[in-house]
């Protein structure tokens, strides 16, 4: 089911504990393509410099080989700090996804007591 079908049925359902679930999950989704996307540029980044410090090696060397360089490991750092914040995010996800999945369960099961 997509995120704005439930969103739509946990508005007709008018459950505040679903709301802030709700809620929170799409919070932390966009938290996770934030850091995601921020992960693909550096990504990009890296490969910019690759491509520049093997360009300058190509050439014979020179001190911007080393800065390159440098500056390539330090953006794999980031892309690792990021990466990092993604397993996260992700794993928070997954833990509300499965918080609403309960309380949802929970008023199937309320139903059929209902109904029985």
């Amino acid at each position: 089911m997509s995120t704005t079908t439930v969103s739509k049925v946990v508005a007709m359902v008018n459950d505040p504990t679903l709301t802030s679930l709700s809620e929170r999950i799409a919070a932390t989704q966009t938290l996770l393509d934030l850091h995601e996307k921020i992960r693909k540029n550096h990504q990009t980044a890296f490969k910019r410099h690759v491509k520049n410090a093997s360009a300058s090696l190509d050439k014979g060397g020179s001190p911007d080989t080393l800065t390159h360089m440098d500056k390539g490991i330090e953006i794999q750092k980031l892309i690792c700090d990021e990466s990092d914040e993604m397993a996260k995010y992700g794993r928070e996800l997954v833990e509300l996804l499965e918080e609403r999945q309960k309380v949802i369960r929970g008023m199937f099961d309320e139903d059929e007591e209902m109904a029985s």
